[in-house]
């Protein structure tokens, strides 16, 4: 970690603080003990709603 922070660092803080506020409003606190999981939940559909706008790309549940 640097003191002055670059994009990718800024980037992951936001996305991180994100979801713990998130959580924290949700839960009072008292979930926090779940914020690993739950962060990992968020970036995976996240990133998979992403590649959907690929153009001629797909998401990971495609219907055919």
């Amino acid at each position: 970690m640097k003191i002055v922070p670059g994009a990718a660092q800024s980037i992951a803080e936001i996305i991180y603080e994100f979801v713990l506020n998130l959580l924290e409003e949700s839960t009072g606190g008292k979930g926090q003990k779940y914020l690993p999981f739950v962060l990992s939940v968020f970036l995976f559909v996240l990133f998979g709603n992403v590649l959907g706008m690929i153009p001629y790309g797909f998401t990971f549940l495609q219907v055919s």
